[in-house]
Order: structure tokens, then sequence, then C-alpha cells
């Protein structure tokens, strides 16, 4: 057990081949790992900040630089997200003690739940901290079989189930911007649930900057007075997804709806809502 004011981390389970004056000597937490030639772990438990990341049934190399682990929980405590990884590697890591600066060559897995939440007591300047204290950089991304949901109190939630994630390259840095490469992502559904409005879709297969697809697109407006109903067989287009993740909106090109049938119900206007005319009242 290593540990300080905001870090801390603890080891149950040990069966290791570990040069103890290598340990000794190691200055920081990455170094520590440096000395350690296998060790298998049943329980493993780092803690930064806010965050708690519980490693289970787990391999670490340290001369490779190689985790391995059944699985993985992550959770921030500030606004119960929560990360469950099933059969995770990440292979050759280097990062400081803060855990601010993370660099990764490589990251799979085969199963995942991703949950976020935004507390309502969670404040914007804790979440524009959160975001730029961190520089990521994964050089290749290989998921499987992962669902995502989130929800931002009441003003918007969402899920997505996705069967595959690749990209070559993923980075952000201490100002928030996010830059990814070749990214390609495949599912079977996408619902998102914002106020007045709703839209799910079946199977999609998403690919920056080339052409994508989604399917049985069906997108619900309601208000109190209009509803609208946009049904449509596949939308073909060509997202820019790093334009829009640094616009924080969607940025796409060349868009085709195919087989689109629209509903649509508007309540006419009472007489009484009706405007007055002003030739009437001067009569």
């Amino acid at each position: 057990s290593v540990s300080d004011k905001t870090q801390k981390v603890e080891v149950t389970g040990i069966y290791s081949n570990i040069s103890t004056n290598e340990l000794l000597r190691a200055p920081s937490f990455e170094i520590m790992g440096y000395s350690i030639g296998r060790l298998k772990f049943e329980k493993a438990s780092i803690t930064t900040g806010k965050t708690v990341s519980i490693f289970e049934k787990g391999e670490l190399h340290g001369k490779e630089k190689l985790i391995v682990a059944g699985s993985v929980s992550i959770k921030n405590v500030q606004n119960k997200s929560t990360v469950k990884i099933e059969n995770i590697r990440l292979n050759n890591y280097h990062f400081d003690d803060e855990f601010s600066d993370v660099f990764i060559d490589s990251v799979s897995w085969k199963n995942a739940q991703i949950s976020y939440r935004k507390d309502r007591q969670e404040t914007k300047g804790y979440v524009e901290k959160a975001i730029t204290k961190k520089n990521l950089k994964i050089g290749h991304f290989s998921v499987r079989n992962t669902s995502v949901n989130f929800n931002s109190g009441d003003t918007a939630s969402g899920m997505a189930d996705i069967k595959v994630i690749e990209l070559k390259g993923l980075s952000a840095d201490t100002e928030g911007k996010i830059q990814i490469e070749d990214f390609i992502a495949e599912g079977s559904r996408i619902e998102l649930d914002l106020p007045s409005l709703r839209l799910s879709t079946g199977s999609f297969s998403i690919k920056e900057n080339r052409f994508s697809s989604l399917d049985e697109v069906n997108m619900e407006y309601h208000t109190e007075k209009d509803t609208a109903k946009v049904l449509i067989s596949r939308i073909s287009l060509v997202p820019l997804i790093n334009k829009s993740l640094n616009k924080k909106y969607p940025v796409f090109q060349e868009i085709e709806l195919q087989n689109p049938v629209i509903y649509a119900s508007i309540r006419p206007v009472e007489k009484d809502e009706a405007p007055s005319d002003d030739k009437d009242e001067k009569n």
C-alpha cells in the first residue's frame, strides 16, 4: 500500500517476482512498476482524487510495461459515474504520480458498461477542472461489446450499444482539446432523449471522414401544441468527428436520406389566441 492525501495504491493477494533494491529506491509509482518482473494479484485499488479504480485478477509485467486484468471497475465518487470492463489489456504505459499525464501504446477489452451521470450538485467549474487536468494519449484503441449510458439530470439522457470501436490514435490535452485518428464505431442501436425530442436508431456504422450510415432512424418531436414524427430507413453521411468534438456540435458532409416519411399534427390557433387587427380596433 502506497498513499498520500490525494493518491493511494493498494494491492492484495500478491504473487510476484520483485527486485527489492529497485523497489525501495523507486522515486515514483511508475518506476516502482519497473522493479517488478511479473506480479499476479487478486485485487488492486488506485485512488486519485475523486476517482477509484479497482483491478481484479490481474497481472503486471513491469519491464514490458504491460497490465492485464480480468475485470476493472472505475467509479467517480463525485457524480457516481461508473465504468466496468472485462478482459482489459494496457500495453506500454507511462504516467506520472498524479495520473495527470497518461500515455498508453494500446488499449483493448472484450466487454464494458459505461455509465455517466451529471449530478445536480456538480458544478461547471468542477467538470472543467476534471477535464483540463488530464493529458491523455493512446496509440491504438480496440474494444468490443460496449454499452454506454448517460444522464444529465432533466436535460438529456441516452444510450448506445456498440459492437466495435477501433481507432489508431486518441489524444486529449490540458485545454480539453480532443483529437482522434481513423475512428470506426459499429453497433446495434442509439437512443437519445432531450426536452421535446426523442431520437432512436437501429444498426449503425460511423467512420471519421468516410461514408457512414444509420439505419431505422426514428425522430419524435412533441410540444403542448404540436407533434411531429420522422421515419427514415437509412441516413448516409460523412461525419467530421474531430470538428464535431471541438466545436461541440455535429459536423458532417454529403448527407442522404432514404425513404423519409413525415407525420405532423399541428393544433390550429384558437380565436382568442389570434392577433388582433389594428384597423378593427380603431373602428
